[in-house]
Order: structure tokens, then sequence, then C-alpha cells
């Protein structure tokens, strides 16, 4: 049987400047996560999108990284889900095979007359994944930022 691979956090905070159920809907609406999801050289066909918004629902996309021809597909499952609230969410069978769990919880906040986002992340994986995981979330949000300004 395979160690357990260590627990790792990734948590960012990022406030934008749009109202919090607009944000909440570049999360929740499948023409809307095709759009900024992933960072920078990665897109996600909205094809790929399977989002059933709800507790107990699904959360499916295909990542494409089309300089490399390579395929990521994402099945996560939603366990907690509070309408421009919060998503909680959790994904037993990661993306990446130097994950062995990925649990994660997003959050949205009025702030001054925007949105504050908070992402916690916690997977058991390596640092050095970890890092990989948390720059390229950050670079995601800078796609979202630039979705939400249009």
């Amino acid at each position: 049987m395979d160690q357990a691979m260590p627990e790792q956090r990734v948590a960012i905070s990022r406030v934008f400047d749009a109202p919090r159920e607009r944000v909440w809907e570049a999360w929740t609406r499948p023409e809307l996560v095709s759009r900024w999801w992933g960072p920078h050289g990665v897109s996600v066909p909205e094809s790929t999108i399977e989002l059933d918004p709800r507790v107990g629902g699904t959360f499916k996309l295909t990542m494409v990284v089309a300089e490399y021809g390579m395929e990521v597909p994402m099945d996560s499952r939603f366990v907690e889900f509070a309408e421009n609230e919060l998503i909680r969410f959790t994904e037993p069978k990661p993306c990446l095979p130097q994950m062995q769990s990925v649990d994660g919880l997003v959050t949205f906040a009025d702030f001054d007359g925007g949105t504050e986002l908070g992402l916690d992340i916690k997977m058991r994986t390596s640092p050095e994944i970890r890092e990989q995981s948390e720059a390229g979330w950050a670079e995601s949000f800078d796609r979202l930022a630039e979705l939400l300004a249009r």
C-alpha cells in the first residue's frame, strides 16, 4: 500500500471589482467557468463542463493543455452549497496522480463595493505540487478578474 502523502494547503483571498452575485455566477454557470478556469495556456471547453449546483451535485470539467496535447479531467462533488455565500467541494479521486485527495472551500463576501473571494483547499500531495496548484489558482483568479472587468 502507498504511504499517505502529507496534507498541504492552498489559501488565497482576492477582492474582485464586481458584485457578489456576478462573481457567484462566474463559478456556477458553465459558459462563464469555461472562460476563466485554469492557468494561462489551459482551456476548458464548455462542452466538457457538467455543473449541478446543489449539495450532492457534480462539478466535472476537462482542462486542456494544447501545448502538450494533454487533457486533465476533474470530477468533484458539492458537499455544502449556499447561494452567493459558499461552495464546499471534494475530489476523492483527484485529476493528478500526484494527489491523493482534495477538499476545498470557496467563500463569497461583500467587500468595499466589490467581492472578496476566499479559496481554501486541503490536499494530500507533495510541497512541489502544492506550489504549482497555488500558482495555477493565482493565474485562474487573474483570468477571472479579466472576465469580471468586461
